[in-house]
């Protein structure tokens, strides 16, 4: 069974029979409370900062066929946003999804972390970040953060 939330749980209880939902037992699994706010102290709203990265090829490729993973992190909320790549040229057409994403919900896109670019094949990228009007800053290989260790094997 995935994660839902408490007020779902207690709505499926009606509906679900022979399944036992101790509401204790759910809360004491719980590690901590939800963050709210700024996790960040670089950032002041959604879309300020996007660090993303992208790794592959995998040594395993998924049932799909992908290779790659690519993720992108906003990092005031702290939200991760996975796309599964069959080709490293896809990464492109994935941000330029992420960014009209971002964008139509209120949090344009304002800069991007990536390592150099040198992981994302041509100028692609770059090119069309600079059209949109979105700061590149590149970092320093290995160094986005915590994109690093999301896509470490």
């Amino acid at each position: 069974m995935a994660h839902i939330e408490i007020d779902n749980l207690k709505k499926l209880r009606n509906v679900a029979e022979g399944v036992d939902f101790n509401e204790s037992c759910i809360l004491a699994n719980q590690t901590r409370s939800p963050r709210t706010g700024s996790t960040s102290s670089l950032t002041s709203k959604s879309g300020q900062l996007v660090p993303a990265d992208l790794s592959g090829p995998q040594d395993v490729q998924s049932l799909q066929g992908n290779s790659y993973v690519m993720t992108i992190t906003d990092d005031y909320t702290r939200r991760v946003i996975i796309y599964f790549l069959k080709h490293r040229s896809e990464a492109v057409i994935y941000m330029k999804d992420f960014m009209s994403r971002a964008a139509a919900e209120g949090n344009p896109v304002l800069s991007v972390h990536v390592d150099n670019g040198r992981k994302y094949p041509g100028r692609e990228l770059l090119t069309y970040l600079a059209d949109q009007g979105v700061l590149n800053e590149p970092s320093v290989p290995y160094s986005t953060g915590s994109m690093v260790w999301q896509n470490e094997p």
